[in-house]
């Protein structure tokens, strides 16, 4: 149930519908209520709300309705050309970061929404003496006004929001919400497993129902079925990972060595959320790899922007920085006994997570001196913020491999000089910790 709660949940935020839909919906329930209001006050309200006739009335109401809907149209076009734009530089999956935005959807569902309720208290004008809902025209006009405020939002918005330094921002900030729900805080400690399961071979095979990306896998409710049943789960696949319908994502047995049945094992399928795209809930390498293809594609010959690619880099160690000292993720989730039920394999690791955001720019990087150089400070400073000599010693080889790859690409003596004047201060930084 969970896992299916935090699918929806993704899903709605994803999705550019369901905003403007609520919206719509308030709309309704404001005009009947409105509506409702003049009808047990009979248009009575005094001086300061509309004391225009019916034929007033309704036209002020069609002008608001006509202005809305032709404003909404065009807030949708322009929302349109800001997606093509950004698709076709930052890549197209950074579409979703757009479709999700709160502003763009604001936007449009607000002139929807007044657009809606225009025409619902239009219909209850009539032509007789009180027939004028004055209330419910009165705030059409203040939803009106609203909306052209609205308006200039939305224009400063579109605006920054295409900005690639913006786009940047919003990728690293998904980056630390995506570690900070992924990988505990250094006070927490992970669970104690004092005994580890013995996989029978092969195990029965709990199979994937659908094909797509693993979103979410509910791991508590996973022990806790396992618990029940007696047995022992070894996940085959973790969030971001994707799976094929009718391949294991999953091998469960019993304690006492024997592979699991169907009835009791086909169901944990079930506690792990499949979908047609990666989620940030429990894939922390998501938000990663997106600020890798921004930077990959400031690095290519057609753009050749190596100011974005350093800025990404930057994002990237203020992500690993935070994490620097936490533990990751554990690979078994025992029962109340100490005993592992659910160990994953291939688990999360601070070698993954350092590969993942420096390999592919390091590659990309060419001859472009200053992507070497922030490399090299970025793994410097991430080097000063773990005191784990593991940790450190990762990050060091990272920056083994940015030098050799500096002495390849490089030609300048010159340049070359300043990228190992950097390669010795990380080396220094790593030697401190």
């Amino acid at each position: 149930m969970r896992q299916r709660l935090v699918r929806l949940v993704d899903q709605l935020r994803g999705s550019f519908w369901f905003l403007p839909a609520v919206l719509l919906l308030a709309a309704a329930v404001l005009a009947w209520a409105a509506l409702a209001a003049d009808r047990a006050h009979d248009g009575s309200w005094g001086g300061l709300l509309f004391n225009g006739g019916p034929e007033g009335a309704r036209v002020l109401l069609g002008t608001i309705a006509g202005s809305m809907v032709t404003v909404g149209t065009t807030v949708f076009s322009i929302t349109m050309v800001a997606l093509t734009l950004a698709s076709s530089q930052f890549g197209p999956r950074m579409l979703s970061n757009f479709v999700r935005d709160r502003g763009n959807q604001l936007t449009i569902g607000l002139f929807l929404a007044v657009f809606l309720y225009s025409l619902l208290v239009l219909r209850g004008v009539q032509d007789r003496v009180g027939g004028v809902p004055n209330l419910a025209v009165s705030l059409a006009i203040v939803l009106a006004v609203t909306a052209l405020m609205v308006l200039v939002y939305f224009i400063h918005h579109i605006a920054t929001s295409i900005q690639v330094m913006n786009l940047v921002q919003v990728l690293a900030n998904d980056l630390r919400a995506g570690l900070d729900s992924t990988i505990p805080d250094a006070g927490e400690q992970p669970p104690v497993v004092e005994t580890r399961p013995e996989q029978p071979a092969p195990g029965y095979a709990v199979l994937a129902r659908s094909s797509g990306y693993v979103q979410y896998v509910d791991r508590s409710s996973l022990v806790r079925r396992a618990v029940e049943r007696d047995l022992s789960v070894r996940l085959l696949v973790r969030p971001g990972r994707f799976v094929v319908e009718g391949t294991p994502l999953a091998r469960a047995w019993t304690r006492e060595g024997l592979a699991g049945d169907a009835e009791s094992c086909d169901d944990l399928a079930s506690l792990v959320a499949v979908g047609s795209r990666r989620s940030v809930a429990q894939d922390v390498e998501f938000p990663i790899r997106q600020l890798v293809e921004v930077g990959l594609r400031a690095l290519s010959p057609g753009i050749n922007d190596p100011t974005t690619a350093s800025a990404c880099i930057n994002q990237l160690s203020v992500g690993l920085c935070r994490v620097a000292d936490r533990p990751m993720p554990p690979d078994a989730h025992p029962d109340d006994d100490g005993f592992a039920r659910v160990v994953q394999d291939a688990p999360l690791t601070w070698e993954r997570l350092v590969g993942g955001a420096f390999d592919q720019i390091r590659q990309a990087a060419g001859d472009h001196v200053v992507v070497h150089l922030h490399l090299l400070e970025a793994l410097a400073t991430i080097a000063g913020c773990t005191t784990r000599h593991d940790r450190v010693a990762v990050v060091r080889r990272q920056g083994d491999l940015v030098w050799e790859r500096a002495q390849q690409a490089v030609a300048q003596a010159a340049d070359l000089e300043v990228v190992r004047e950097r390669y010795d201060a990380l080396l220094a930084a790593a030697g401190e910790r």
